[in-house]
């Protein structure tokens, strides 16, 4: 199991990198700004109306020969100005951006969780490791001399190595939850964490 790093998350300013880099929120922007783009398009069309552009063939009368023309169709708009296409598209464009602000404040939550987390495992690791260990192992070695005096037993010295054992056990555990919970932050980000110098250790 890798060690911690030396230098830790720096919280300040993680959610608004979230909320610039996760791919959905760029989704829902780039939503945003075509039913935008859409309504602006309406709006400036709204009073030219169709314009149909064609060629037309006939028969001259009395005669048998094909006459060819071109054609023009102007529709005006005088009583269908597109208000209900419009109103549809600001009906999409309100919902598109109440989702957004939704999805916004989503992701600000699970980093702000995700980061929560990562310190709490970073703090457990280092008090496994700086504290817990070495008066595991300080105990053991009490255990051990006291053995090799004769005032303690072979089950007193067991159960004192046992207990060094299952702190290593858990340290190794400590440090596996420190690393997913960071990987659970990153998948929140979308991002690699950025880090700010930190002594280990506190």
């Amino acid at each position: 199991m890798p060690e911690l790093p030396t230098t830790e998350i720096d919280v300040d300013h993680l959610e608004e990198s979230a909320v610039g880099a996760r791919f959905d929120l760029g989704a829902a922007r780039r939503q945003l700004q075509a039913v935008g783009a859409a309504i602006t398009l309406a709006k400036t069309t709204r009073w030219t109306g169709t314009v149909n552009v064609g060629l037309e063939a006939g028969r001259l009368r009395g005669s048998k020969r094909f006459s060819f023309g071109p054609s023009v169709g102007v529709e005006i708009p005088l009583f269908d100005q597109r208000q209900a296409a419009i109103a549809r598209l600001e009906a999409l464009q309100r919902q598109a951006q109440r989702e957004l602000e939704a999805l916004a404040i989503d992701v600000r939550a699970e980093v702000r969780s995700a980061a929560v987390r990562v310190l709490t495992a970073r703090k457990i690791s280092e008090e496994y490791t700086l504290r817990l260990v070495p008066a595991r192992e300080g105990n053991v070695r009490y255990s051990q001399q006291h053995y090799d005096a004769m005032l303690l037993g072979v089950y007193q010295l067991l159960l004192a190595k046992q207990a060094e054992l299952d702190t290593y056990r858990e340290t190794i555990e400590a440090q596996r939850d420190y690393w997913v919970a960071r990987s659970s932050l990153e998948r929140a980000l979308g991002a690699r964490v950025p880090e700010r110098a930190v002594p280990n250790g506190g």
